[in-house]
């Protein structure tokens, strides 16, 4: 086993390094004001590999470094106040830190080997490291080498020929997203999602088979692993001799991605490296109309990821309003003005799974013409930070989302091959019977509320 691969249970095959290299990659809540975060995620690369002759600038290859990069989650109150540039910033501090088998003495934490499997609690002591050591970590790992794409690039990447409805997917505490056509095929994705870590079990269980029939390209919200993760998940699988050429290598599609340097580690490199092609979204461009669908770049602050990625809408020819927003984990006072000219949307994917909303975010209203439209929670059931948060239920109800409008990916049934999901077709017309008419029975992508 490796960090990326979903192997189930099958045990760690290389050993946890005792020295890693580590920075903040994201925090528990979103929106800070004084206090520090309670939960903090590092990630972490192993140190000796880092100083080895192995580790260059430019060097990083497929599977470079599947088995020297980890996750380190802690309390931020068991290991003590960091420094103020360790979450704030373009460039946080990078940390050493010392890692052994817990003796009740040091500080702990909890070092996920794996994405989607347990953790392992280790006792730690750190120490920040000088500004020349971090650059050298910066300069190695960030993706600068990979140039803007081409606009007619990104536009011929986004397929929306017979788009008909959209889907969000059950992918527990994650977030897969899509524009699809009448048979429930995706035309593209937006997300590829799902949970990982410590909310890996939110995933539904045996979930391996999602539709590339059409070709589908991806648009990626922003780095955060539970946006991109899926792409391994279907991976993993993608070897068996009952796949048909509709279930290929979801790495090998195109990838459209924002430029994200803030916090972007080892982790995300070592994904970047496993795409075939990636389409890098030009900072200069603030949005692209293709058809039906419009990309927008979010204006937020760079030393956030979630506000600072691709937001996506979705006009299909039945809405009465705005048609469908796709939020990621951008909150609504950092959507772009593309977005928020918008009057009032059929469909609404909320930011960060329904996670905490600033108290200055305006929530978009549901269309008032006509009787169809749907709030769509991606949500994974027992998630370790509480989603959805009650109090931003509350503001999406006052600005008119209703009970009766309102779905949730965590409601379950039964669905094709005996899978349990909860995924939503947001179309009047209802979803297809059957799931997606593409012609491999085991499709596990059929939609069980609409």
């Amino acid at each position: 086993m490796n960090f990326y691969d979903d192997y189930g249970d099958e045990a760690i095959d290389h050993r946890l390094p005792q020295r890693v290299y580590a920075r903040i990659d994201s925090t528990e809540p979103d929106f800070l004001v004084s206090e520090q975060p309670q939960t903090a995620l590092f990630d972490a690369i192993d140190a000796e590999f880092v100083d080895s002759d192995r580790f260059t600038s430019g060097s990083i290859r497929e599977g470079a470094l599947d088995k020297v990069v980890s996750v380190l989650e802690t309390n931020i109150s068991e290991i003590g106040p960091l420094p103020k540039d360790a979450y704030a910033g373009e460039d946080p501090a990078w940390f050493e830190f010392n890692l052994a088998e817990e003796d009740g003495g040091a500080a702990s934490l909890l070092q996920y080997p794996n994405l989607f499997a347990p953790p392992v609690r280790r006792s730690a002591t750190f120490k920040r490291l000088s500004p020349a050591e971090s650059q050298r970590l910066t300069a190695q790992l960030d993706f600068d080498h990979f140039h803007d794409a081409n606009e007619e690039d990104i536009r011929a990447a986004i397929h929306t020929t017979g788009s008909a409805g959209a889907g969000v997917y059950d992918v527990g505490q994650g977030n897969c997203n899509a524009v699809l056509n009448a048979a429930g095929q995706p035309l593209l994705y937006y997300d590829l999602g799902g949970g990982v870590l410590g909310n890996a079990s939110t995933y539904p269980a045996g979930l391996n088979n999602f539709c590339f029939s059409q070709a589908p390209s991806i648009v990626m919200s922003h780095w955060d692993w539970d946006h991109w993760s899926l792409a391994l998940r279907i991976r993993s699988n993608a070897t068996s001799a009952a796949r048909g050429p509709g279930y290929g290598d979801a790495l090998g599609a195109t990838w459209i991605v924002p430029r994200q340097r803030t916090r972007l580690g080892a982790v995300h490199r070592g994904f970047l490296a496993k795409l075939s092609r990636v389409l890098v979204w030009p900072e200069s461009l603030p949005f692209l109309n293709v058809g039906p669908v419009t990309v927008h770049k979010c204006p937020g602050p760079a030393s956030n990821r979630n506000h600072s990625g691709l937001a996506m809408t979705f006009r299909p020819s039945w809405a009465r309003g705005d048609g469908i927003l796709f939020t990621g984990d951008c909150d609504y006072r950092y959507l772009p003005t593309s977005c928020t000219q918008a009057t009032a949307y059929d469909g609404l994917v909320p930011p960060h799974h329904g996670g905490p909303l600033h108290p200055a975010s305006p929530v978009p209203p549901p269309t008032a013409a006509g009787p169809y439209r749907r709030l769509c929670y991606s949500t994974g059931a027992g998630n370790t930070y509480n989603h959805p948060a009650p109090a931003t239920g509350a503001a999406h109800h006052a600005a008119g989302w209703t009970a009766s409008s309102t779905r949730d990916t965590r409601v379950r049934l039964a669905m094709l091959n005996n899978q349990a999901a909860g995924h939503i077709w947001i179309q009047p017309a209802g979803p297809p019977l059957g799931g997606p008419n593409c012609g491999f029975s085991y499709c596990q992508t059929g939609f069980t509320q609409s």
